[in-house]
């Protein structure tokens, strides 16, 4: 491509991003950012909210959605919309009208709070405290869970222990740890003003005030008995699949049979190799004989710029994770919503992008070329005539290359070898295809016809 074309490309694609900003309605939100972010009781906040702090209080209404990270999160006053909120604490003592979704190592709803809707946690420890009320359902994963609020649309729990001493209006299907395992996870500290983790016994546990208004449905290693009138609905048990005990007497094939699992290994390998190899040969059969040739012209080059492309390519997604994170944050300092948005989907996109080429060329491309290269080698000294179509030499490469790579140690070399020497062929051929020449020269070589 020519370079004048490919930069005016570019500007026009940034007229046309920065037009389409402003042509549309921009997405009202107000950012924040700091050490520590304090919404007056007597705040009001029109737009949705975004805050990154170390510590955040929210004390009065934001007339729309929240999105919050932080250490310590406290929400006292009332936000009109969802709230969605990761940190290390995260305490509601207000209301939010519409759905709660938050994750943190402890997590609690207030005796005075409300949720409209749903609450969707996941942490070490959730506690709602008696008086609170969460208006549709509660889904829960977690360590431990304290409810003694009320839910009015059932619940979907994982638990390792619960203390039950509030009441669930529905259905709910639960997922409990074995009682006899008493043990804690270890209180990490990762800040100032840690709430304490209150202490919950092992195993499924039902206060004088618990009720289920519904059926339970329960996974467990331990079948429970019931207080009368504590479950309206019916009561299924299920035991785990597998329980622990059995667990022990398996051991994964790579144990019990090493040399069987390498070549099974070695089997799944070869044929995924076999199925993309003769399609890449039938389709564009030039993306696997260029490089080819170029490492027989150019062995040490292309072993050289696969060193360098392979470590290249994580510092590149390095540089563009970081300008996709001060795209998004400058344009969202300046309010332009629909930039925000695009930087995050584009950005997200060329990553993910990558990564996928990345992985395709180290993982598939590398030894099919290789493995081409090297059964072409062997045919021309075999017999000459079967070089004329690929298929016969990518066969009979593709199964020396995956008997090598089984070998151990061995194996382990002649993969890096081989991802190296294939990544820097390729990277050669991109590179003299892209590269400017001039006018007088011959057109570089290019990966594809």
């Amino acid at each position: 491509m020519n370079t004048k074309y490919f930069y005016r490309i570019i500007i026009l694609a940034l007229v046309l991003l920065m037009t389409f900003s402003i042509a549309t309605p921009a997405l009202a939100f107000d950012p924040r950012g700091g050490d520590s972010i304090v919404i007056d009781a007597d705040e009001v906040i029109e737009d949705d909210l975004y805050l990154t702090a170390n510590m955040i209080t929210i004390n009065g209404v934001v007339k729309g959605d929240v999105i919050a990270f932080a250490n310590s999160i406290t929400l006292n006053g009332k936000i009109e919309g969802d709230f969605m909120a990761a940190g290390n604490s995260v305490t509601v003592n207000g209301e939010v009208t519409d759905d709660l979704r938050c994750a943190g190592y402890v997590l609690g709803l207030g005796p005075q709070s409300k949720i409209g809707d749903d609450v969707v946690a996941a942490g070490y420890s959730l506690e709602v405290a008696q008086g609170s009320a969460v208006g549709g359902a509660l889904v829960l994963a977690a360590y431990q869970g304290l409810l003694n609020g009320q839910v009015s649309e059932g619940a979907k729990l994982g638990l390792g222990k619960l203390e039950l001493n509030g009441v669930i209006d529905g259905d709910v299907q639960l997922a409990i740890g074995d009682p006899e395992d008493s043990r804690d996870f270890p209180t990490f500290y990762m800040g100032n003003n840690m709430p304490p983790v209150p202490s919950v016994k092992p195993g499924l546990n039902f206060g004088s005030e618990a009720q289920i208004n519904g059926k339970l449905d329960y996974t467990s290693t331990n079948q429970y008995s019931f207080p009368a009138g504590v479950i309206t609905g019916s009561v299924t048990y299920t035991e785990p699949p597998v329980s622990p005990e059995d667990i022990s007497q398996y051991r994964p094939m790579r144990e019990t049979n090493p040399v069987l699992h390498s070549i099974l290994e070695a089997l799944r390998f070869l044929v995924a190799l076999v199925v993309i190899g003769l399609l890449v040969a039938w389709l564009v059969p030039a993306w696997i004989r260029r490089p080819a040739e170029m490492i027989q012209k150019r062995p040490l080059p292309s072993l050289g710029w696969g060193f360098l492309t392979f470590f290249g390519f994580f510092f590149v997604l390095g540089l563009l994770g970081m300008l996709v994170l001060a795209l998004i944050i400058t344009f969202a300092a300046l309010t332009l919503g629909n930039l925000a948005g695009l930087s995050l989907a584009l950005g997200g996109s060329a990553f993910f992008a990558l990564v996928i080429a990345f992985g395709l060329i180290a993982g598939y491309l590398s030894y099919l070329v290789v493995g081409y290269l090297s059964g072409r080698w062997i045919l021309q000294r075999i017999n000459p005539a079967l070089n004329e179509k690929p298929y016969w030499a990518l066969l009979l490469g593709l199964l020396i290359l995956v008997v090598l790579t089984a070998i151990p140690f061995l194996g382990g070399l002649v993969r890096v070898v081989v991802i190296l020497i294939g990544l820097g062929a390729v990277a050669i051929l991109i590179w003299e295809h892209f590269r400017p020449t001039p006018a007088a020269n011959t057109p570089a070589t290019a990966l594809v016809e």
